[in-house]
């Protein structure tokens, strides 16, 4: 054989192994030079380009003929399905032919799937430089051929170097030599990111190229290789590569929780209950997990993750878990939980010597959490379904400013302080729907709501006499529960070219609701007792039924790119009826007889109408300018009826009424504004708003026993608002960018009483603010700000004794970063609050007063020691001084806390 022929024939026997389905892998031990060895790794690579399996020996038993008859087929059977593909290799006047070397030859020919009684582990071995013919020989194990089950005849997928399989080739449309040894050349290559790039693109490029006989492809025929088997095969087996966590965390499992990690321990000198009111925080030691992290599965099929965060000094908890089936839905829940804290301090009145800033003997606290579970479809050419369950919770106690009456002397004022119990459920079972309608965009829901309260209010007055009733202690439990059922549909849908939009909901509310109350009182000695203004109502129930409708209309246009116009009407019905009975316990003491029962039945109507237009112009280069007009129109009519039944005692003739009222409501809002920037360097943004309600309240009385009743306390109300608010942003320089703010409110108030003549009162705010950005150095950048408010309030009880009350508050505010080294910053904060307020009423003792210093300060380093971990100790204090003549408590507070970061890549 020629050893043109014998090159011809290579490249033949190469491509059917290209062609066929099963890969031909090739692998060879290095005995010789760093060529054959280079060489042997060129030949399993381009090999294993789809099937990584071995060819058998005898599977290629019957193969001479196809290969040496030109232009047929060679049937190539799929291995999954069976499915079979003709190739036609094209005639080549060096075709093989019979030689002496014809039945090895044959043996390297791919037949595509081996016979049942044949194992497909087998060796390519050894080169040799020197010979100019390319004998190939291939050993095989035999199995026993009575065993024909698919698990018998399966092939066993070949060991290949990781660097080696990584690496995928397109097969040659055309072979010579020069691409294989170009193919073999880049096997030289380092296995790095970017080189293994480099050698994906370049046997490309040699590929698409056809070879054409040259003297090159002589000299390098004389470079034939000699293939002669080895003992024993090569299934070279690497180490597993270790996975750096960045990259198991962002490509596997995210397992290991991110976030911020700190323990801390505060120390507080003084009112505690304040300082717990004021930061929403606990003295005391305790560790905090800030984030939480655990992912799992992958996004285009199936995948969890679950997520968190938890202060257990604080009790402050929050998570998320969620399960998401690609093509299918998912279900997801979040839970979250925090405390309230409240002040337990009543009020100051300084004149008195003994009940002057009084303190509950409690800690209150108030727990609230949130559970909200859903699961929603999300599979094509199903419905678009929603589920969802909510469940709100409060436990615990507050103070209430419903402040008991305290007497010193002659004097008395309502500074005891009081507090409630609160047990809270409520419960939501939801259902919507997204769906397509007539060519509008469909939303449907329907809920059901569910909620049960158990209340318990404490209030207790105190004296310096011993007249019992002004040391009495009230307690008032409360049971409301309802349910209701409410059913909403909304559309939308966009016209005239995307230039319009349209969108309607209508929601439908109807709910049911009872109630159980009792008032119990007792005296300082906790003995029940009944006293002529406070007398014991047991058992006393309220039930109530409500219906309303809602119907909300939106239409908005864009006639041009600088025109929006939008349109809304909103209309409301409803109705409401309540029944309440109170029997009336006036024995003192109690003797759990009743005396006397009063019977409540009342009767609202409901009907609203409001429209709104707006309109935003942006014809002008740099400014925006937009507008908004809505009136209000409200009627409500209010009917009740009052009658006493007789008991142990005669009916009390005081609670024996009918009354009527009709209340008319007119409202007109006016909004404008515009956001411009006339110059590089500024923006500014204003807006002002007007609103004017006015209230006329018609009464009706109708057959009252005794008194001047009405249902009504006000005949009118007339409340007149204007708000205005105006920034400016000035950015200088990159370095350098302030911006002022400004914020005012004025609301009047006309008032027309029963029985009194008519009265006017006021409240005015202004609050200035100035923003600081600065940036000095490149690894230094401060922020800060100053505030100014300045209040001022009239009411009818303060002009009596002073024209005005004035209240004023200015703060500072400024923090800053400071990196003088990479991976170290340093982070200051401080915070100044002072309000001089108290001004006094001294004469008069009305405690209307605001007079505080407030002090906060705060540093703290983070210390980066990878990419990865960060530690974060921070020192932090605060002090509140209040003014003792008009609010009780101080406190000065020491906190330690150091916190470690950790931010997987």
């Amino acid at each position: 054989m020629s050893k043109y022929s014998l090159r011809l024939f290579l490249a033949i026997l190469i491509s059917v192994g290209l062609c066929a389905k099963p890969m031909i892998i090739w692998a060879a031990t290095e005995k010789t030079e760093s060529a054959k060895q280079t060489v042997t790794e060129a030949a399993s690579s381009l090999v294993s380009g789809e099937n990584k399996n071995l060819v058998p020996a005898e599977a290629n038993a019957s193969a001479t003929n196809k290969i040496t008859e030109p232009s047929k087929d060679i049937k190539k059977i799929d291995k999954k399905t069976n499915a079979s593909e003709s190739v036609t290799i094209p005639h080549s006047e060096n075709s093989v032919t019979n030689t002496s070397d014809s039945k090895t030859i044959q043996k390297a020919a791919d037949k595509t799937h081996p016979p049942n009684n044949v194992s497909d582990t087998e060796t390519l071995v050894q080169v040799k430089k020197d010979s100019a013919s390319i004998p190939l020989e291939y050993s095989a194990k035999k199995i026993d051929s009575s065993n024909t089950s698919p698990a018998a005849t399966e092939q066993k997928p070949a060991q290949l170097p990781e660097e080696i399989s990584a690496l995928k080739f397109e097969p040659l449309q055309t072979f010579d030599v020069n691409s294989f040894f170009l193919i073999a050349e880049l096997q030289k290559i380092p296995n790095r990111k970017e080189e293994e790039k480099t050698a994906l693109e370049k046997p490309k490029e040699a590929s698409a190229v056809k070879a054409e006989p040259s003297k090159n492809n002589e000299a390098t025929a004389e470079k034939s290789i000699k293939v002669a088997s080895d003992e024993k095969s090569i299934e070279k087996k690497e180490p597993p590569k270790k996975i750096k966590p960045g990259e198991r965390f962002n490509k596997i499992v995210r397992y290991i929780p991110e976030g911020r990690y700190a323990g801390r321990f505060i120390s507080v000198d003084g009112d505690n209950q304040k300082f717990r009111a004021h930061q929403w925080t606990k003295e005391g030691y305790g560790q905090n997990v800030n984030d939480f992290t655990i992912k799992y599965g992958k996004p285009e099929k199936t995948s969890a993750s679950v997520t968190g965060r938890a202060s257990i000094l604080d009790e402050k908890y929050r998570g998320n878990a969620s399960v998401r089936k690609n093509n299918l839905g998912y279900v997801s829940a979040d839970y979250q939980q925090f405390p309230k804290y409240y002040d337990n301090v009543g009020g100051v009145y300084y004149p008195f010597s003994r009940y002057s800033g009084m303190t509950l003997d409690r800690d209150l606290k108030l727990n609230v959490g949130r559970l909200y579970v859903e699961a929603g479809l999300e599979k094509k050419h199903w419905p678009n379904l929603t589920a969802a369950y909510g469940l709100d919770f409060k436990d615990g106690e507050k103070s209430r400013l419903a402040w008991g009456a305290v007497r010193e002397n002659s004097i008395r004022r309502n500074i005891s302080p009081s507090w409630q119990e609160i047990n809270e459920i409520s419960q939501s079972f939801s259902l919507k729907d997204k769906f397509k309608l007539l060519g509008f965009d469909m939303k449907a829901e329907q809920r059901v709501e569910l909620f049960d309260s158990n209340l318990k209010l404490h209030e207790q007055d105190f004296s310096t006499s011993n007249q019992a009733d002004e040391k009495k202690i009230i307690e008032q439990i409360q049971n409301p529960t309802t349910i209701s059922l409410i059913s909403k549909i909304e559309a939308d849908k966009w016209f005239w070219k995307d230039k319009g939009h349209t969108s309607t909901s209508y929601k439908f509310k109807t709910t049911r609701g009872e109630e159980d109350e009792s008032i119990n009182i007792f005296d300082s000695t906790l003995r029940p007792r009944s006293f002529s203004q406070y007398p014991n109502y047991w058992n006393a129930t309220s039930s109530s039924d409500s219906n309303s409708h809602t119907l909300t209309t939106h239409l908005t246009f864009f006639p041009k790119p600088w025109l929006d116009v939008d349109t809304k009407i909103s209309g409301e019905l409803s109705d409401n009826s309540n029944d309440a009975t109170y029997p009336i316990e006036a024995s003192d003491p109690p003797n759990q007889i009743i005396d006397r029962t009063t019977l409540i039945s009342s009767d609202r109507n409901t009907k609203r109408l409001g429209e709104s237009i707006g309109v935003t112009f942006k014809k002008i280069p740099n400014t925006s300018i937009y507008g908004e007009f809505g009136f209000e129109q409200g009627l409500i009519n209010l009917s009740e009826k009052s009658n006493s039944t007789p008991g142990q005692t005669a009916s009390d003739i005081r609670d024996i009424f009918f009354r009527d009222t009709d209340m008319a409501t007119i409202a007109t809002v006016w909004t404008a504004g515009a956001n411009c920037s006339p110059v590089k360097f500024l923006n500014l943004n204003s807006q002002f708003k007007f609103r004017q309600e006015i209230n006329d309240f018609t009464n009706t009385k109708t057959t009252p026993i005794a008194g001047t009743a009405y249902s009504a306390f006000f005949d009118s109300m007339n409340v007149n608002t204007i708000s205005l608010s105006n920034r400016a942003t000035i950015p200088i320089f990159s370095w350098l960018q302030p911006s002022l703010r400004h914020e005012m409110l004025n609301s009047d108030y006309f008032t027309a009483a029963q029985g009194f003549s008519d009265v006017e009162s006021n409240y005015f705010v202004n609050i200035y603010t100035v923003d600081l950005m600065l940036r000095p150095l490149k690894n230094l950048y401060v922020m800060g700000f100053y505030s100014k408010q300045n209040s001022i309030g009239k009411t009818p009880t303060i002009t009596l004794f002073q024209n005005s009350f004035a209240s004023d508050i200015d703060t500072w505010s400024a923090n800053c970063t400071y990196s003088p080294l990479p991976y170290l910053a340093i982070k200051p904060e401080f915070t100044y609050s002072i309000a001089k307020n108290y001004n006094d009423f001294v004469s008069t003792g009305l405690p209307l007063g605001s007079a505080f210093e407030r002090l906060g300060w705060k540093l703290g380093i983070k210390w980066s020691l990878n990419k990865t971990i960060s530690i974060e100790p921070r020192y932090v204090f605060y002090r509140y001084l209040p003014n003792a003549h008009a609010e009780a408590g101080d406190y000065t507070v020491n906190a330690i806390e150091c916190a470690v970061n950790i931010a997987w890549a």
